[in-house]
Formats: C-alpha cells, structure tokens, sequence
C-alpha cells in the first residue's frame, strides 16, 4: 500500500478468516537520527469476534505472500466519470 492510501474499510482473507480493518494506528517514539520514527499499525476485527492488531509491515508482507488478500477496497468518495457504480444508465 502506497503511504498515502489509507486501507481502513477494507475486507481481508486472512488464511480462511474474513476481517474488516477498522482503524489505522499511527504512533511514533523519541530517537537520536531521526529524531522521531513513526509507525503503523492495522486494527482488524474478524467475523468470528476475534481481533488483532499488525504492524504494517507483517501486513504488507502477509499481502505480498499472499497469505492475505484484500477482498474490497474502501471507497474514497470520489470516483471518475467513467467508474462503473452498477446502479441504471442514464441514456437521457
């Protein structure tokens, strides 16, 4: 995920659970070089009432082994003219 999209709303496969990720955690600590180090962390809440909270990274990496899968993207709120929304056409 680039840093500037935002996953929140998405619906995951993880193994053979599906979760919905809820919240995106940002949280940062005092260092010498640099002198503030961000992180990001994913909460998922799973239909079978489990939770988790991941790192970015181990999600990124789960994503890119395919052991997670993203079954929706979270709508922006903005769509091009030419996105299909599957309500009628106008054919005025």
């Amino acid at each position: 995920m680039s840093q500037s999209s935002s996953i929140v709303g998405c619906l995951i496969l993880d193994g053979d659970k599906v979760g919905l990720i809820v919240n995106e955690i940002k949280s940062g600590t005092w260092t010498e070089e640099p002198l503030f180090n961000w992180t990001t962390s994913y909460e998922i809440k799973y239909v079978d009432g489990q939770h988790c909270v991941m790192t970015s990274g181990s999600f990124e990496r789960l994503l890119k082994k395919g052991k997670i899968v993203l079954l929706t993207i979270p709508p922006t709120g903005v769509l091009p003219p030419s996105y299909p929304t599957g309500g009628p056409s106008d054919d005025s």
